[in-house]
């Protein structure tokens, strides 16, 4: 009896330990990290404003909470102007109340008595978490245990990903609410059964309240119907991706909608409000110029990721293998694993994001590194395999 009930504790301990040990090691990063730095950006503070007039304040008395709050003295001419412009506050504290989830969140944990600062960090802290744990667990079910602590050892590693983590935004509950609606996409396709359909549209419903990122939903499953068709993956796993397709189109189309109706802030309005340096300026731009400015920023971000990948050589060498991945995928000949096609797609649906706001900051591209660290380190497992395999036949086997 005894020994069955250490080997159990064996197989746990292979199991979880390694899950623990690295959600132990993210969670001293965070906080070593938490503690040398201030967690609050301008979009902090409006998130905050939210919150108040949740607990009860009026406009003006949330406002001037803040000013009270914001180190003037440090700020540059955009800060001062979100703040001390009244007429700006307004306009930009526009494109934080239609994403209510996270103060809502605050607010519930401020109910049980948590002071203001846990109220906010305790949202963000355990989306940070859950992402790892989703990071492991998808990796572990097409990988292995193994590889999927050295993909999930490399996501803690990224220090803008950590570093990112730590502000108080609705990033790093985004990208939670991504990784978990692929997982869902994918127990459904894979199991067939309706509860993950229908689990997948409660989430992407309540992940819209945070941050508009999973409008992308349906240029992900667009791309994995597209991918799937080149890599022969069985029509019947494609038959429930088009569910899946129609479904997030029909809740982003509702999304859409809803917002004009109620005259929310658009991507229009972001793009504008961007090209006038965050509101700093009040300029009208004609179409072309827009255009050209949006083209402008593309090439620019681009230009900085290259340029990040020339100083970081570790990100450029996983970024080749990532590449190589996907050529090999594609020419292969075999048929395509639904998780492969998923996590692809998952990335390139992410990275179309930079094309509607182009802004290179890798607190929005959680999912395009995922996306990197899978492919390469996939790529480096079955090199090794496969060279293993050589190597036996060659000098033969006992």
């Amino acid at each position: 009896m005894r020994s069955k009930k250490l080997k159990k504790i064996s197989e746990l301990y292979y199991k979880y330990g390694a899950l623990f040990l690295l959600l132990l090691f993210a969670s001293v990063q965070f906080v070593l990290i938490l503690r040398h730095k201030s967690p609050y950006l301008s979009d902090s503070y409006f998130y905050k404003h939210v919150f108040y007039e949740l607990k009860g304040d009026s406009f003006e008395k949330a406002r001037q909470r803040i000013i009270a709050q914001v180190d003037f003295q440090r700020a540059d001419e955009i800060t001062k102007n979100f703040f001390l412009n009244e007429s700006s506050y307004k306009n930009s504290l526009s494109f934080f109340t239609k994403r209510p989830l996270y103060p809502i969140l605050a607010y519930f944990f401020n109910v049980f008595g948590t002071s203001e600062y846990i109220s906010f960090l305790a949202p963000v802290f355990l989306s940070y978490l859950a992402i790892i744990f989703l990071v492991f667990r998808l990796t572990e079910n097409s990988l292995g245990q193994f590889w999927s602590v050295l993909t999930t050892a490399l996501f803690i590693s990224f220090y803008p990903f950590l570093d990112w983590s730590t502000y108080f935004l609705t990033d790093t509950i985004g990208a939670f609410f991504w990784l978990l609606l692929i997982i869902l996409a994918l127990n459904y396709i894979l199991s067939k059964k309706r509860k993950w359909i229908y689990l997948f549209s409660f989430v992407q419903i309540v992940s819209l309240l945070n941050r508009e990122q999973t409008l992308l939903m349906p240029a992900l499953f667009l791309i994995f119907l597209i991918i799937g068709k080149l890599t022969n993956l069985p029509s019947s796993i494609r038959s429930y991706e088009v569910k899946l397709l129609a479904l997030s189109s029909a809740i982003a189309a509702v999304y859409i909608l809803t917002s004009l109706i109620f005259k929310q802030k658009n991507i229009i309005d972001t793009i504008i409000y961007t090209q006038n340096n965050y509101g700093l300026f009040n300029n009208n731009y004609s179409f072309g110029q827009t255009v050209f400015y949006l083209l402008r920023a593309v090439i620019e971000s681009h230009a900085a990721f290259l340029k990040d990948l020339v100083q970081h050589h570790w990100w450029a060498t996983l970024f080749l293998l990532s590449n190589l991945a996907i050529i090999q995928y594609f020419i292969n000949g075999k048929k395509g694993n639904p998780i492969d096609v998923m996590i692809i797609s998952s990335g390139a649906a992410s990275y179309l994001s930079i094309f509607l706001y182009p802004v290179l900051s890798y607190r929005y591209f959680s999912p395009v590194l995922f996306t990197i660290l899978y492919l390469s380190v996939k790529f480096t497992r079955d090199f090794f395999q496969k060279n293993s395999k050589i190597s036996f036949r060659k000098y033969g086997s006992t």
